[in-house]
């Protein structure tokens, strides 16, 4: 009989062989010895076989459970040709250390029935070969006859290597699978990842025959790209129908690609002093915790923001947030610029710039630009710039009738640092001999005029 194999492995021979017994007769002598002994001297036996010899010497049938303690069955044979037929139901047992015993499956290789000579006063060796494994490797049982030989048994498992792997998001790497032992039908192994979301794998089956069983088939995985800056990991779990192949398992570690950063656009702004303009902040990548983004102005006298700070969760990560940003309004007439300074604790600070375009326009601002002169003979009036200026500022003052009033002086000079100080002007007019609408004009290069305008009455002054 033949019995498939699966995760016990030997291989056994039963060596028949026939002997002169003595000179007395022609007769052989054929011993057929029941046990044998593996290289780590683990002991074997033939239990429950049925074997029949056919000859010359008629047919004869020895059962190897007539008395469970013979190790050799004994019998005499005319010369001639014979066979010998393994009848089914047999099987090949383990002897374990406590005396009890575990059969194992094994295959009958040889020819059923065998053909074997017995020839007068020789030695003919008959082998009767069983497989379980891979190799054969004779063994001997002393001076019996018929003899045993077995290897010892090998474990059907599945080879993987290597047992782990390191991968990048959105990589590949891979690993080998091959069978450690010839299966007697095709095996199907299954190949699953733990966690679909950070590793794929490919094929997701593999099949081995007793003809590839040894030859290693290669499985890859890829690393999934996810929407967080965290590393993961994964297993995979390769398994049989069944419970004979143990399953393996290789650990797969997935480094992570992305980088929690800060996403701020646009890069630069532009604001006019007293307007304002606006900031679009997100994460880069989704947080494992809520993270604080902080919004500084490193000048709050030329730009300021709200919110002061921004919160992003593993939800919200990329959901744009607003920032404002107001350009300050200022008593002089230069554009300014500034940063903004958007920071979080563990990550890389961006910094914004901001320019801030001036609005103001130089002006002349005179004390009054309206009056009237009619029982005084002279008048002050006082000038200044409305803003500070980059240089020094020449005001040039002038009357329209400088015959019927005079400026004195006639130009004034504001600085930098005085610009915000009045300086005086004294309009003088003489007897008139009558009244007169005079213009007095403040003027600079590239400064809008200021006109004061002078009623002037028909006084004589003593």
């Amino acid at each position: 009989m033949s019995r498939s194999f699966v995760s016990m492995l030997a291989v056994v021979s039963i060596a028949l062989a026939a002997c002169a017994m003595d000179d007395k007769d022609d007769l052989g002598n054929a011993d057929f010895s029941l046990t044998g002994h593996s290289s780590s001297g683990t002991t074997y036996r033939l239990r429950h076989a049925d074997l029949t010899v056919d000859g010359p010497g008629g047919t004869q049938v020895f059962h190897t459970e007539d008395d469970l303690t013979r190790t050799v069955i004994t019998t005499h044979l005319p010369p001639g040709a014979y066979t010998v037929t393994l009848a089914t139901g047999w099987n090949l047992d383990r002897v374990n250390a406590d005396g009890t015993t575990t059969a194992v499956d094994a295959t009958l290789l040889s020819a059923n029935p065998l053909a074997f000579t017995i020839a007068s006063g020789t030695h003919t060796p008959v082998v009767l070969k069983f497989q379980a494994g891979a190799d054969q490797v004779p063994m001997g049982d002393g001076d019996a006859d018929i003899s045993i030989d077995v290897t010892d048994p090998v474990p059907q498992a599945l080879v993987v290597g290597p047992p782990s792997l390191t991968v990048l998001e959105g990589a590949t790497g891979t690993f080998t699978v091959h069978l450690a032992a010839a299966p007697s039908s095709p095996v199907t192994v299954a190949v699953v990842t733990s966690t679909p979301s950070a590793i794929a794998v490919s094929p997701v089956s593999l099949t081995f025959t007793t003809a590839n069983f040894a030859i290693d088939q290669t499985v890859t995985v890829v690393g999934v790209q996810d929407a967080d800056a965290v590393d993961a990991s994964a297993d995979v779990t390769l398994t049989t129908a069944g419970s004979m192949v143990p399953p393996a398992i290789v650990h797969v570690a997935v480094t992570d690609d992305d980088v929690l950063s800060l996403v701020v656009t646009p890069g630069a702004l532009t604001v006019q002093e007293g307007s304002s303009t606006s900031l679009s902040v997100q994460l880069s990548a989704q947080p494992i915790a809520p993270i604080t983004i902080s919004i500084v102005s490193a000048n709050g006298s030329v730009a300021t923001t709200a919110p002061a700070s921004l919160t992003f969760d593993p939800v919200s990560w990329n959901v744009a947030q607003i920032v404002t940003v107001t350009g300050v309004h200022d008593p002089n007439l230069l554009d300014d610029s500034t940063q903004l300074i958007l920071s979080a604790s563990g990550l890389a600070p961006v910094t914004v710039p901001v320019i801030v375009k001036d609005i103001d326009a130089q002006a002349i601002v005179a004390s009054t630009t309206n009056l009237t002169m009619g029982d005084v003979s002279s008048v002050t009036i006082t000038a200044k710039l409305a803003f500070a200026p980059s240089a020094n500022v020449v005001v040039t003052a002038s009357s329209d009738n400088v015959g019927s009033l005079a400026v004195s002086p006639t130009s004034l000079t504001f600085t930098p640092a005085n610009f915000a100080v009045p300086q005086a002007l004294t309009l003088t007019a003489p007897n008139l001999p009558s009244t007169q609408t005079i213009h007095v004009t403040l003027g600079s290069p590239g400064v809008a005029p200021t006109v004061v305008t002078v009623l002037v009455k028909n006084v004589v002054f003593p």
